[in-house]
């Protein structure tokens, strides 16, 4: 897809946030993110974009619109490149509600990824345990 081309699926946004979501699409675009499988990883997960060949990083700060993370372990990077055999756009770290963000703002990276030509999008968690004892990984 052309840098400068909107996505198709973009049209199917409503008037409120189309222009904010094409903005920052389109500003990844030009970067080369663009299509494959969406990756949203939650904490202890992160490291995965060591496995990315091929890696292209942008902070969430750095792409319009975006808002950065505030949760340990969540890098709030956009990491693009092949993984399995397939192009990926990846999440390293999600945003919350209870980080304070509005719901638009925990909703536009999805509407983003999707109007990067993204097909198929897996989103990661740590659930927690109920052993008060269990405590976050930091590497694995």
């Amino acid at each position: 897809m052309s840098g400068d081309r909107p996505s198709a699926r973009a049209a199917l946004l409503s008037d409120l946030w189309r222009d904010r979501v094409q903005e920052a699409a389109a500003w990844l675009r030009g970067r080369g993110f663009t299509g494959g499988t969406g990756l949203i990883l939650g904490s202890g997960l992160g490291n995965f974009v060591d496995a990315v060949s091929g890696p292209r990083a942008v902070d969430y700060a750095d792409i319009p619109g975006w808002a950065t993370t505030t949760v340990a372990e969540h890098r709030g990077r956009l990491v693009a490149g092949r993984a399995g055999g397939r192009d990926v756009v990846v999440m390293q770290g999600r945003l919350h509600p209870y980080e304070g963000l509005p719901w638009d703002a925990l909703l536009l990276p999805t509407a983003v990824l999707a109007c990067l030509d993204v097909d198929t999008v897996v989103v990661t968690n740590a659930a927690g345990g109920l052993n008060r004892f269990y405590r976050p990984a930091t590497s694995w």
